[in-house]
């Protein structure tokens, strides 16, 4: 594997604003390029959300991700997963704790969100499209400030540096991931995927809302939702699972 160039900073507003103004400043960098900080001060996720952090503990980071067209749409599930099964293989797991990935990309464990992921498309030049993926991951103790329902990676699962692990772990997944066909990676998501046959409600940008039962998911990553008027698929949602958040408006 092709050695990644990581730079560490302490503080920035946001891994995702830092690394673009980087990209901007570096020019090309190489391909296997990231940016980890210790705090962000106006962290970001899917949907103008907030993400909040415990300065120091949480993995803060943002990789850019060089794809071809046909692996664009599938850059944010193949973090996903990436980190699952980072998590899956942690050193000081054992048994514990069921790991999920809930569509598009968040990762649960034990059906609480311990991880987020943020794509952003950069640019294209001859047919290869750069994506920084943004990623936060609560490890040992869940922010002060976060939703209800989040958790966190218990600290033990990875004894000393568990920030330098994980990421170490994550960027092998993403890259093994990264050279496999659409078709396998598509496989290997509807394994880890939360809620298959569940109810789920999708949230749509122009705020409609769908409901219905996940029946998995298309070539090119999408959502897959069986409904009482018929099979439906949804590109872009934010996906709510449970069955109380299922039945709130």
């Amino acid at each position: 594997m092709s050695q990644w160039h990581t730079e560490w900073v302490d503080e920035v507003d946001s891994t995702q604003s830092y690394a673009r103004a980087r990209l901007a400043d570096l020019g090309t960098p190489a391909p296997l390029w990231g940016v980890v900080a210790a705090h962000q001060r106006a962290g970001r996720g899917r949907y103008q959300r907030t993400w909040a952090d415990d300065a120091g503990t949480s993995l803060l980071t943002s990789l850019l991700v060089v794809t071809d067209s046909a692996g664009l749409p599938w850059v944010s599930a193949r973090a996903g997963l990436a980190l699952a099964r980072s998590l899956a293989t942690a050193p000081g797991r054992g048994d514990e704790g069921e790991i999920s990935v809930k569509w598009p990309n968040d990762v649960l464990i034990d059906a609480r969100k311990v991880a987020g992921i943020l794509s952003e498309h950069v640019d294209v030049a001859g047919g290869m499209h750069r994506v920084l993926v943004g990623i936060g991951v609560n490890i040992g103790t869940v922010p002060a400030h976060a939703p209800a329902e989040a958790g966190a990676v218990p600290a033990a699962w990875f004894p000393g540096d568990a920030r330098a692990q994980l990421l170490d772990a994550v960027r092998t997944e993403l890259t093994e991931l990264l050279a496999e066909s659409p078709t396998t990676t598509r496989a290997a998501y509807l394994d880890a995927l939360a809620g298959i046959g569940s109810p789920a409600r999708a949230s749509l940008a122009d705020g409609t809302t769908v409901r219905g039962h996940i029946a998995g998911i298309t070539e090119t990553a999408a959502l897959i939702l069986d409904t009482e008027a018929g099979r439906v698929t949804v590109t872009a949602a934010d996906l709510a699972l449970t069955p109380k958040e299922c039945e709130t408006a």
